[in-house]
Formats: structure tokens, sequence, C-alpha cells
């Protein structure tokens, strides 16, 4: 288990924490009313999903045979929780129309 806590995995966790922690930074320009419950459990989840995704991206990306640098696996880990929410987003609208409804 050691070895999965490399120092590219470790960044690439920090990445998608700072993007965590820029969305909640970003509550402030929006109206209270609209603000979500934080102390909602969901909300945390969420919260901490984009760390443990992006520590998963770099870990897909880090390769023995290739290392990758410490800037770039803090980047990866920022990108890799826009990269995955514009991928769950990029339903063709064909696909869209097609859906049954509720789905």
């Amino acid at each position: 288990m050691a070895q999965f806590f490399t120092q590219q995995i470790v960044l690439a966790a920090i990445g998608g924490l700072v993007i965590s922690v820029l969305n909640l930074i970003e509550l402030q320009h929006i109206p209270k009313d609209r603000r979500p419950d934080l102390s909602d459990a969901l909300y945390w989840v969420a919260f901490f999903a984009w760390p443990l995704l992006g520590g998963l991206v770099g870990y897909l990306y880090t390769d023995p045979a290739a290392p990758l640098g410490r800037f770039v696996s803090f980047q990866l880990g920022m990108s890799a929780p826009l990269i995955l929410k514009t991928a769950a987003n990029a339903i063709p609208a064909v696909a869209k129309a097609q859906l049954p409804k509720g789905a």
C-alpha cells in the first residue's frame, strides 16, 4: 500500500483538493439564499471526491518507466475533476433524446 502513495499521486490528489477549495471560495459570490447547505453530508462527499479522483487519475498516469514531474502531477490532479465532469456531461444530444424520462 505504501507504493500507492508516491509523490506524484499525492500531488495529483492535492491538485484535486485545490479545485474543491476553490469551489468553496467561490461560494462567496453566490447569494446566501442560493448557497448549498454546508451541513449536508452529500456536499462534503463531493468535496473530498475530487482529491480522490485526482489521486486516481494521477495513479493511472504514473508509469515507473516514465515518471511525472511534480508540477505535471499537481496540474493533472487539478484538471482531473474538470476532465471527468466534462466527460460525464458529454452525452450527445441524439443519445439524450433517446433516454427514457427521468434517466
